[in-house]
């Protein structure tokens, strides 16, 4: 792996504490194997395009972005509404720097290893007084695996010697995989559906490949650079009127109990359906097809969290 790898970054989160141990700086990646019609961060679906996101109550229709746009004419102000052509959009963030109102955000960059580690390494002293580090999210970070292998291998180097975790759809080839373990403390794995059609008909891919690489996980003993065992944490989110039936929870749960051969699973956490990426879909120029009913109860939350502890199976919620 060279130093000069890029990768493609939409946001880097400081003093994150829900996404591993201690204080953590969360690096999102550009581009998922999935389309989840739920999913929270759509800016950061596609691996390539560029994520335009316009706030229409911060515009002040000053047009100053359809002079900075003159070459593509992705903008215009028509009958006094700030129309966005998308497709001509190349991403070039020359809008963005001329909008005087924060109206305007690229939700994408192009970034070293170097520039990723050197924000990351700003909150080292965090790290090592909360026993926090780095996490690796998104989108899906295995879709850029080379770029999320060497930055990891960095943050393990003698001289930074930082946690490391990754969240993940885990839908990738089991070689994408390889190249990260290595250098990984934590892995949070979804599970989405565990009928097939059904997680193909929400998330837009079967759940085959997932339940692969989650088998070959729980069966992974070791990191070679700690010589620690690698601690899995699979998440389910609660999507009504998908998932949140309890003889699914019954069939994800004996699939753990029977596949954690060398006990790595660290817990199962449950996640309750949320709403707070719609407002990026209308940033976007998108439409949201999230469920129609928004609210899973307490009382649906604990009937699925005791199929997984009759599984002895530790879950948190």
């Amino acid at each position: 792996m060279k130093d000069s790898i890029k990768g493609n970054i939409f946001n880097i989160q400081k003093f994150s504490v829900h996404d591993g141990p201690g204080i953590r700086t969360l690096v999102f990646f550009k581009g998922c194997p999935l389309s989840c019609i739920w999913c929270s961060n759509p800016e950061g679906l596609d691996p390539i395009k560029p994520a335009l996101q316009f706030s229409k109550d911060y515009c002040s229709l000053c047009g100053r972005c359809v002079h900075a746009c003159s070459k593509q004419n992705a903008h215009k102000i028509v009958e006094n509404e700030h129309q966005i052509e998308r497709k001509d959009c190349i991403g070039c963030n020359s809008c963005v720097e001329a909008c005087p109102n924060i109206a305007l955000k690229l939700a994408s960059k192009e970034m070293s290893v170097d520039e990723v580690l050197a924000l990351v390494m700003q909150d080292k002293v965090f790290y090592e007084t909360s026993g926090g580090g780095i996490t690796l999210g998104g989108g899906d970070p295995l879709m850029q695996a080379d770029f999320a292998a060497n930055l990891l291998m960095r943050c393990k180097q003698s001289e930074n010697k930082i946690n490391t975790a990754i969240e993940t759809s885990g839908c990738v080839s089991w070689k994408e995989w390889e190249k990260i373990l290595p250098y990984l403390d934590l892995a949070f794995v979804d599970i989405k559906h565990m009928d097939e059609e059904q997680h193909k008909k929400y998330t837009g891919v079967d759940n085959k490949r997932i339940l692969e690489n989650i088998c070959k996980l729980l069966s992974t003993k070791t990191s070679t650079t700690t010589s620690s065992s690698i601690s899995i944490i699979i998440r389910i989110p609660l999507i009504p009127d998908f998932n949140t039936d309890e003889e699914n929870a019954k069939k994800c749960a004996e699939f753990l109990q029977k596949h954690d051969v060398q006990k790595t699973l660290k817990y199962v956490e449950l996640l309750p359906y949320h709403e707070w990426g719609v407002m990026k879909y209308q940033q976007l120029g998108l439409s949201y097809n999230g469920p129609k009913e928004k609210i899973v109860t307490k009382e649906t939350m604990e009937k699925i969290a005791l199929i997984f502890k009759e599984h002895l199976i530790q879950v948190v919620y």
